[in-house]
């Protein structure tokens, strides 16, 4: 258990082993209410839905996340999240190490309405908010759509053929030669 001292009395939040600092739920009306402040490290072991999308679960999440409320009295979390990861290159199938800084801005309301500014908002039902899952998320939607090298001389030359590397394609015979040979047949026969 993780014992928050700063709230005017102790509040008891459950911190799972596998976190440093972060707990596993939180009672959000408190933590918005106090402006509560959330810091720590979360093992990328631990969120396994973000294991189809690594190569390496190995390594760490630094997470900070700010509850408060907005001007308009809308609930709030704003944050940072940074890893460094292991994704597979799209484009040569090999290792490719992506550093994620991604920046967290959502607004929690009780019922799902429209929302027309650039925000995310997410819906609580409960008091209780899953901070792991809501990290996890977090950090899937920041991923590249396409993990690919930024540059194509990272990529493992044995693994992609030289025409994808932007290598001239006219060295290669033209598949459709051929075709083009039996028109001009077909059109000199008649």
């Amino acid at each position: 258990m993780l014992e928050i001292f700063d709230l005017g009395g102790f509040h008891h939040y459950h911190a799972a082993a596998m976190s440093s600092g972060l707990p596993v739920y939180i009672q959000v009306q408190k933590a918005v209410a106090n402006a509560m402040r959330l810091e720590g490290t979360l093992e990328l072991s631990s969120l396994t839905r973000l294991h189809a999308s690594l190569l390496r679960q190995d390594g760490k999440v630094n997470a900070r996340l700010d509850f408060g409320r907005q001007e308009d009295g809308v609930a709030r979390i704003q944050g940072q999240l940074q890893s460094d990861l292991v994704l597979q290159c799209q484009r040569c199938m090999g290792e490719m190490n992506y550093h994620l800084d991604s920046t967290v801005s959502l607004r929690l309301l009780r019922h799902a309405m429209g929302n027309e500014d650039e925000e995310e908002a997410i819906e609580i039902s409960e008091d209780t908010l899953q901070v792991h899952e809501l990290i996890e998320d977090e950090l899937i939607l920041a991923l590249p759509a396409l993990a690919v090298h930024e540059d194509s001389s990272e990529c493992e030359q044995s693994q992609v053929p030289q025409k994808y590397l932007g290598q001239d394609a006219h060295d290669e015979q033209n598949p459709f030669a051929v075709l083009a040979q039996l028109k001009t047949d077909s059109t000199s026969t008649r």
